[in-house]
């Protein structure tokens, strides 16, 4: 289980990436990963309910908000100390280190932009595949 201050810097980085990607509030935030504002509210202050204990975000609610800012799940996933449903890639090929050590030297708004560009080639390739 996550501890608070794990849950604390989920939230920190969520807010941070939201600034980053130009989303102005908490609710446009909640809106574009269709979750409720009390939700995200609740995630990214680490609420920690009086009698229920800290909220914990599903793989759902990762994976919405990921995509709402354009950024890997599995960042958060790492952050809260866990591995998600899909198991993390190991890099042994030098090259996806390489590639890796970039994506972490570019700043938010280009990892934002490098992860959708990703995402429209990996689409397209599938649809190029499903033609042949």
């Amino acid at each position: 289980m996550p501890s608070t201050d794990d849950l604390r810097r989920l939230g920190q980085e969520i807010d941070r990436e939201r600034i980053a990607a130009g989303i102005p509030t908490l609710k446009e935030l909640a809106r574009r990963a269709d979750l409720s504002h009390q939700r995200v509210s609740e995630i990214i202050n680490a609420y920690v309910h009086p009698s229920r204990g800290p909220t914990m975000p599903s793989d759902d609610t990762l994976h919405r908000l990921a995509e709402a800012l354009g950024v890997p799940v599995s960042r958060y996933h790492a952050l809260l100390g866990r591995l998600p449903d899909v198991p993390f890639p190991v890099f042994q090929n030098p090259e996806a280190v390489e590639v890796a050590e970039i994506y972490d030297s570019l700043s938010p708004h280009l990892r934002a932009f490098l992860y959708k560009t990703v995402r429209n080639l990996q689409e397209a390739d599938r649809e190029m595949s499903k033609e042949s």
